[in-house]
């Protein structure tokens, strides 16, 4: 029997980013064995341990913290989010962190919480950094993707009237089809208690094939573009791995996921993209301003090692 089985994580989220991770994870595994829910990772069980890369944003269910002894997990590209901090510094948790450093951060600050702990801790940055390039022609498109509403607004005309508009939140439509499978006399019930419960409770189950079919389409339409202006980190970051100028835009620059990462973006907050708006060259991006083959190359190396030891 062999020693270890192969997971990918779940994502009970409208979010296609979360999916984008995955077809990340996806390079490096042999194989996948099992999904399994990033949200109850402490309820697993199996009789073999079960390897798997745990990258991403944690986590909806930090009370569902740590994982399973079942697990042998890579910590890599790994964000803390603000409403865990609290059970992922549990003397509990950081026991089970010591357990499996170092701790590959996805950002600096998920870094300074552990490291601040005693957790040996590097910010490695992002996986869907190592995305490869898909195979598409290139074309003349500037696509905007969920870009704040205040920035798309001062976008000069002719560049709102031919971009390409992406989506990368869905819970409207996987709503929609969710909803025609509950009875009625349920529904006010589930209303009650709100969209997001409605969707939670169905999305990982009957959407998960369109999440990856939608995911996979919009790397390829990020890969082909001449530029990409988003308000989505995981829009922004494959756009560098595929080598796209980009421009990142964002209310708040100083948001505890942007650390490290923004030095490899061209970031504005929504202000400085207002008053700087005139100054970008549509016709000709600039190049994204930091080169990312350090990161993508010890990522790669470290997800290799890791499943081939």
């Amino acid at each position: 029997m062999e020693k270890f089985i192969y997971g990918l994580l779940s994502h009970k989220t409208g979010n296609v980013g979360n999916e984008i991770q995955s077809v990340a994870t996806l390079q490096f595994l042999p194989r996948v064995d099992l999904r399994l829910d990033a949200g109850t990772l402490n309820k697993v069980k199996s009789k073999n341990k079960i390897r798997i890369i745990m990258n991403g944003w944690f986590s909806h269910e930090p009370h569902n913290w740590p994982p399973s002894d079942i697990i042998d997990p890579l910590f890599l590209s790994f964000h803390i989010a603000q409403c865990a901090v609290e059970n992922f510094t549990s003397p509990k948790s950081i026991d089970y962190f010591k357990k499996h450093e170092p701790i590959g951060c996805r950002d600096t600050h998920t870094q300074k919480i552990l490291e601040d702990k005693g957790v040996q801790a590097y910010f490695s940055g992002c996986l869907t950094l190592t995305l490869k390039k898909p195979s598409v022609d290139k074309h003349n498109n500037i696509v905007i993707a969920d870009l704040e509403k205040e920035a798309e607004k001062v976008l000069p005309k002719e560049i709102r009237d031919h971009s390409i508009y992406t989506n990368h939140w869905g819970y409207s439509q996987y709503t929609k089809k969710a909803s025609a499978l509950i009875p009625h006399p349920l529904k006010s019930f589930i209303r009650k208690l709100g969209l997001n419960t409605l969707s939670w409770f169905f999305l990982n189950k009957i959407q998960e094939g369109d999440k990856f079919k939608k995911a996979r389409e919009l790397l390829k339409t990020y890969a082909g573009a001449k530029l990409v202006v988003t308000s989505r980190l995981h829009c922004a970051l494959p756009c560098l791995a595929f080598g796209t100028p980009v421009i990142f835009v964002y209310k708040d620059l100083n948001d505890p996921r942007f650390g490290g990462l923004l030095d490899y973006l061209r970031a504005y907050s929504t202000e400085d993209f207002k008053k700087n708006i005139h100054e970008i060259n549509w016709e000709n991006p600039l190049p994204n301003p930091r080169d990312i083959t350090p990161l993508q190359e010890a990522l790669r190396k470290t997800c290799e090692n890791f499943i081939n030891n």
